[in-house]
């Protein structure tokens, strides 16, 4: 049997069987973790099973347009006992954050059955039961196959929860990650009452006054390769304070330097307490940039990686750089070789 369909099979077959889900996403949260979170309690709810949502972060004011956010906790409570656990878009366990992880540690929770779901190539499949495919756009897209294989209708707020994880993974559909299945689906989406246009007004596209001069100061201080195709940018603990902000704040910063033209590769560089965050893009299809993220213990997407770094910041760029140099070096001879008569 294909493992996707095996997979996806025993996902069914594991909701049907048991109750009283915490249900997990990865801290520093994006559209996609809340409205894939927020989408399976309501798909657990029309199961009549119980459910709890806990996300490191809490429910962050940037995403407050999402419907039902304010049911995200920053901690178990103690009123709740779960018996499972569903992590969301994590691509490793401890993506949940330090945190969780240790409150879930200490109240023997870790041990419980669980169920992964998520669409990062570099999954690990640490759950008891792994939905992961790297071919879908977004973990959203993967809750929306579940409302559907198990014939649950889905209302307008559900629809719209969606739409928030599918419209942010895919950029407003201008990623590789958008199939045509994909847009089907947000096509459906919108017919059952999902609100694209307050998704992308009141989700995605929402900033702060500090959130946009501190991408601009990072913007300016932009570092290109001699060759212009490799460019990235630097955010150092100072400038959240100087612009009162914080690494929430440098979403997306990554895109926008891909987006610049005659880039192939882009690289953000975020002070994250004592270690730095690194975000890589590319809008090149040919180019896999996951291996360089798992080459420094990292993970994601072929076109979307990230991994965390502890070390002195020259170590750490100059050692990236390396990197992403022989990919754009491999990639060359490649295509060289495939011209050759």
């Amino acid at each position: 049997m294909n493992p996707k369909i095996q997979s996806f099979g025993e996902t069914l077959e594991f909701l049907a069987s048991h109750d009283d889900f915490l249900v997990l996403s990865h801290f520093n949260p994006d559209p996609d973790a809340y409205g894939a979170q927020t989408a399976f309690h309501n798909l657990l709810l029309s199961l009549n099973k119980r459910s709890c949502l806990v996300n490191q972060d809490g429910a962050l004011d940037r995403y407050s347009a999402v419907p039902g956010i304010d049911q995200v906790l920053s901690e178990c409570p103690d009123s709740f006992s779960p018996r499972t656990l569903v992590y969301l878009d994590c691509g490793g366990r401890d993506r949940i954050g330090a945190r969780v992880m240790t409150e879930l540690q200490s109240k023997g929770y870790l041990s419980l059955p669980s169920l992964n779901v998520d669409h990062h190539i570099s999954n690990d499949h640490f759950g008891t039961v792994n939905f992961v495919d790297g071919d879908r756009s977004s973990t959203c897209e993967m809750v929306y196959e579940l409302f559907e294989a198990l014939k649950v209708p889905l209302n307008a707020e559900g629809a719209f929860q969606l739409l928030c994880g599918i419209v942010g993974d895919t950029g407003s559909f201008r990623y590789p990650s958008t199939s045509p299945r994909t847009l089907r689906i947000a096509a459906l989406l919108v017919e059952a009452g999902g609100d694209l246009a307050a998704v992308s007004q009141n989700v995605i596209a929402v900033y702060t006054e500090s959130s946009l001069l501190l991408q601009a100061n990072a913007l300016l201080g932009i570092r290109r390769t001699d060759d212009g195709k490799i460019a990235g940018v630097i955010v150092r603990e100072e400038d959240y304070q100087k612009f009162h902000a914080n690494i929430i704040d440098t979403e997306n910063l990554a895109e926008r330097v891909r987006d610049i033209q005659g880039v192939a590769i882009a690289y953000a560089i975020r002070a994250a307490g004592d270690v730095w965050k690194v975000s890589l893009r590319t809008s090149l299809e040919t180019l896999d940039l996951s291996a360089v993220a798992a080459s420094f213990g990292g993970g994601g997407h072929r076109a979307a990686s990230a991994f965390r770094f502890r070390g002195e910041l020259a170590d750490l760029e100059r050692a990236l750089l390396e990197r992403l140099q022989k990919v754009l070096v491999a990639k060359a001879k490649e295509v060289t070789s495939r011209n050759k008569p």
